[in-house]
């Protein structure tokens, strides 16, 4: 996808057009990301493997190294990142998580970081958002997954996150104007 040609409609974006072409970062990627990350597990998505290099990548906001070549969004770190939000599998519900994003518009990329955690990216044209999950967690086609919302003074930013991810999961995702990437 040609930059000029692509509409750059999220915060992760347009973060990620400034940071690709930032030439510390280009030399930091040749120097740590010697190899594409591996991919891992048995997943309905690609999940992919968080080296020991890739702690690096903290530096940039990111939990991994990403190509810069690539358009697509890396996996930003959740302390730089309001759209990520933490979550778990559970038994209660009555459409799997990943059924529910069956549409040919969103990518769900997957990212297993080296403290067992696991970050679930969800992507649409007009929204992202990522999902943290405890260590031990299994995701497949049969999760059902709960969102967990902490009664504090960010509760109404954690409510428009789970609104985001609602509407990507049902097709009418919108612009997430007011949720953007914390400066580094």
């Amino acid at each position: 996808m040609n930059i000029t040609n692509y509409t750059l409609t999220t915060p992760t974006q347009i973060a990620w057009a400034y940071l690709r072409r930032n030439h510390n970062y280009q030399k930091d990627v040749r120097h740590y990301m010697a190899k594409k990350p591996a991919k891992v597990g048995n997943n309905t998505f690609p999940c992919f493997q968080q080296s020991k290099s890739d702690l690096q990548a903290r530096k940039w906001g990111l939990l991994t190294f990403a190509d810069p070549r690539q358009d697509a969004s890396p996996f930003w770190h959740p302390d730089m990142r309001d759209t990520t939000m933490s979550a778990e599998t559970t038994d209660t519900g009555n459409q799997p998580f990943t059924q529910m994003l069956r549409d040919t518009d969103i990518v769900v990329q997957g990212l297993c970081l080296l403290d067992e955690r696991q970050c679930l990216k969800i992507t649409s044209n007009t929204s992202e958002v990522q999902l943290m999950f405890p260590p031990g967690t299994t995701l497949n086609e049969h999760s059902n997954v709960s969102l967990n919302l902490p009664f504090d003074l960010d509760l109404p930013s954690q409510i428009e996150k789970a609104k985001a991810l609602w509407g990507i999961a049902h097709g009418k995702a919108k612009k997430m104007s007011t949720i953007a990437p914390k400066a580094l």
